[in-house]
């Protein structure tokens, strides 16, 4: 394959998530009284539904009356912006009495001053005494009906409140004049008759905690209305808190000194979460009722990319833009660190979805729900189709080009401030026997696989890659996997990019010349599916070709034998195509692991231990079997010491995964010697084990449930046994005669006696019953005995 330098990605993703419009802003990590896992699929209880009002209600009945507020609310649960998105998700389930203290809250003090911004489309109250107040200078101000003209003097609104309705009119002629979003519909109550929408500048810290922005809460959709939620914005009245005096002047939020600044992000950002209220659906079952499908990652991302697109220089989100770097391997739609981390692939969507940076693929993602719901994935979907791409495109390019920031930034196009990004790190991974590297990748996530050049390696490194695989008629859609290699050398410059094109089945190979040029292979796999983890193996093959199409190649192996001189195992190999690299076979110890296993399943080894390895990709490109022969003298010691058969012994293979020994394969016998054959065989540890028998008398009381004990003829009861493998049930009375048999062929649950013979009831005493039960190991039958007590 030809390498370049020029991302390609494909393929497509399917990801189902449920969560709902619209929340407030804040530079604190998301949190709530609500659990992140209580309403897994959209479904809650009553239970969680009432706890959930418990924890809040008294919030909102403070916040209701004003003159409660300076002192009431400090001990109140105060709700998140996940809270507000839970409110109005399960509006339809929550009591009346919470929706009334809820609705109640939702009020603009009396106290507070009005005024219109300078395009008439916002109305914005502020105080200018209390724990309201606004600074009260008033130097400028914006007017003549037209946002852009700055008049000096006083203009008798305090000079924080121009820029507030700046902002708010500067967001609106970008969100709605620019890119055509619906506008968002305003809150109304009896004293705000207006159409205007309304922005509260207010102490929100008291409110809602150190931190916080602003909010954009919802209050129900407007009488009559099939579409769309009314909502108004809580913002900051001040910016005091030293915390935003940043050190790194080039992120620009210095908001102590420039107020303005953080006025205009969060203005952007909280009036196109107004803009998503107005573009939800209001359900109105009575039963686990949501607003839309879109997660709260993907609302808050797209709030910030607002802020980017109106403010570009005002560089809020590289606050919290560390959170993906920490850990790329998890969910980008997950919040797993800050929900605003998300923010990076909506930016990402602007710069690359289409063939130039374009609003295009985050308004459709709207609009195609706004025209008729459809769950988040299919939207995905849908939307890069009409960016003229894929998804995975999309998802794919993401992942790869975020390795490009910071000090490797240059080289591919991520964001316009991927210099000023930290950079995520990668470990280089050590293959095992069989060369191949596996790891689970996250939904939605991508997984990084390297692979350093030696010495003493090849000059061709052959790649293979072998994931999950998808039913055909969804991977004609939507396939899962997309693959990304970076070849990296000392001179960055020359690196080489190059996507693994990946079949419907999951696998993919390559061959890369000249890989001494090379200092690392780095693989970027992405899952592009949103719906659960995919496994992905890697097999790095640094080594020329072993083996040609049709050749065979026995490996012997000696292992220590005390039992058995005589004893034999090898692998045989016959190629079907073309192979790299060699089979290894030898004999070992077994770890501290691997012997606990062997003691917790009752194994007890004939011979020693061997590791098999080859490439993964041998499994699907050659046939190899494993041969292991022993004469009788190697099994008589311990069939004679447990009493067991030929047909205990067999051949186990180490799971790792699941630190468990696993049977692989039975031996036969011919002419006074015992083959096991395993074809195909798989990498991995071998052994040739006994399988002990537990003794008779060793067996928990519970193995055999047998009721009722003792049995009432009155109620005509019938004496039960239940277990595992059962063939007989013989009762005996006091005298060692046999009254009645039950025997079968083949194991039972259950077996009954009924206590009857020709029409009468047995006489009431003490019987034995003997239950016997097929013994797994040696194929023989087990009996165990108990007492029956029968009574009148």
């Amino acid at each position: 394959m030809k390498l370049h330098r020029t991302i390609i990605v494909v393929l497509s993703a399917c990801v189902l998530f449920s969560a709902i419009a619209a929340s407030g802003y804040t530079v604190k990590k998301s949190s709530s009284v609500w659990s992140r896992s209580s309403d897994h699929g959209g479904k809650v209880t009553t239970e969680q539904i009432r706890g959930f009002e418990r924890q809040l209600t008294s919030f909102f009945r403070v916040k209701s009356d004003p003159k409660k507020l300076p002192t009431s609310l400090i001990a109140s649960p105060r709700p998140t912006q996940t809270d507000f998105f839970k409110i109005a998700r399960y509006w339809n389930l929550l009591s009346a009495d919470f929706r009334n203290a809820y609705l109640g809250s939702a009020i603009i003090p009396s106290s507070m001053n009005m005024y219109v911004s300078p395009r008439g489309m916002f109305e914005v109250y502020y105080a200018t005494s209390g724990n309201d107040s606004v600074d009260q200078t008033d130097s400028y101000g914006y007017g003549g009906g037209n946002r852009r003209t700055l008049t000096s003097g006083p203009n008798g609104v305090p000079d924080y409140i121009d820029e507030v309705a700046w902002a708010f009119d500067s967001a609106w002629s970008m969100e709605i004049d620019r890119f055509q979003f619906v506008q968002p519909n305003p809150f109304i109550d009896k004293s705000h008759q207006s159409t205007r929408y309304k922005v509260i500048v207010r102490d929100v810290d008291f409110l809602y905690g150190a931190g916080t922005y602003g909010m954009t809460t919802p209050t129900g959709s407007a009488q009559g209305a099939a579409m769309g939620q009314q909502s108004y914005i809580e913002l900051r009245n001040e910016w005091r808190d030293p915390a935003w005096a940043a050190s790194d002047t080039s992120t620009h939020t210095d908001y102590p000194r420039h107020p303005e600044w953080g006025a205009r992000v969060t203005a952007v950002h909280e009036f196109f979460h107004g803009i998503q209220f107005a573009m939800t659906r209001s359900y109105t079952g009575a039963t686990e009722a949501f607003v839309d499908d879109f997660p709260e990652t993907w609302l808050e991302a797209t709030g910030v990319l607002m802020e980017q697109l109106g403010f570009a220089d005002i560089k809020d989100y590289l606050q919290y833009a560390g959170g993906f770097f920490d850990d790329p391997t998890l969910d980008i739609f997950s919040g797993y660190n800050d929900v605003y981390t998300t923010s990076l692939l909506a930016m990402y969507l602007y710069q690359h979805a289409s063939a130039a940076p374009d609003i295009a693929f985050v308004k459709n993602m709207f609009f195609n729900n706004y025209r008729s719901p459809v769950g988040f994935g299919d939207d995905l979907l849908h939307s890069a189709r009409q960016s003229g791409g894929s998804w995975a495109d999309v998802l794919g390019g993401f992942h790869t080009a975020s390795f490009f920031t910071g000090a490797r930034s240059g080289l591919v196009a991520f964001l316009p401030d991927a210099s000023l990004l930290p950079k995520w790190s990668y470990a280089i991974d050590a293959p095992d026997a069989g060369y191949s590297v596996k790891k689970d990748v996250d939904p939605s996530s991508m997984q990084m696989f390297s692979f350093a050049h030696r010495s003493n390696h090849a000059d061709v490194l052959h790649l293979e890659f072998f994931g999950d695989s998808l039913a055909k008629s969804k991977a004609d859609t939507n396939p899962l996997w997309n693959v990304h290699c970076i070849l990296q050398t000392t001179n960055a410059s020359a690196d080489s990019i190059f996507e693994v094109p990946v079949a419907y089945s999951g696998q993919a190979d390559i061959s890369i010349d000249a890989w001494s040029r090379f200092d690392n292979a780095l693989l970027i796999v992405s899952n592009t599916h949103g719906d659960s983890a995919h496994g992905a193996t890697l097999v790095f093959e640094p080594c020329p070709i072993t083996l040609k199409n049709g050749d065979s190649a026995t490996y012997p192996c000696r292992i220590i034998a005390p039992l058995s001189p005589g004893s034999l195992l090898e692998a045989t190999v016959i190629a079907r195509e073309d192979l790299a690299c060699s089979l290894s076979i030898s004999a070992i110890q077994l770890t501290a692991r691997q012997t606990s296993g062997a003691a917790k399943k009752r194994l007890a080894s004939v011979n020693g231990f061997s590791s098999l390895g080859f490439p993964m990709s041998w499994t699907k490109k050659a046939f190899v079997g494993l041969l292991m022969r022993e004469d009788t003298l190697a099994c008589g010691a311990l069939e004679n010491k447990y009493g067991v058969s030929l047909s205990a012994f067999s051949i186990f293979k180490w799971d790792d995964t699941a630190a468990a020994w696993g049977k692989t394969g039975s031996g036969v016998l011919q002419d006074g010697l015992v083959e096991w054959r395993l074809a195909p065989a798989a990498p991995g540890v071998y052994g040739l084990f006994c399988q002990v028998p537990v003794p008779a008398d060793s067996f928990p009381g519970d193995s055999i449930t047998a009721f009722p004990n003792p049995v009432h003829l009155r109620s005509k009861a019938i004496f039960k046994v239940h277990g595992a493998a059962l063939l007989q049930l013989l009762v005996y009375d006091v005298n060692g005669v046999l009254v009645f048999r039950a025997e079968n062929r083949s194991p039972v649950s259950e077996l009954q006696w009924p206590m009857i013979s020709a029409g009468r009831s047995v006489a009431p005493g003490m019987y034995y019953a003997v239950i016997g039960s097929k013994d797994t190991v040696t194929k023989g039958m087990k009996q165990r005995k108990r007492k029956v007590v029968i009574v009148p």
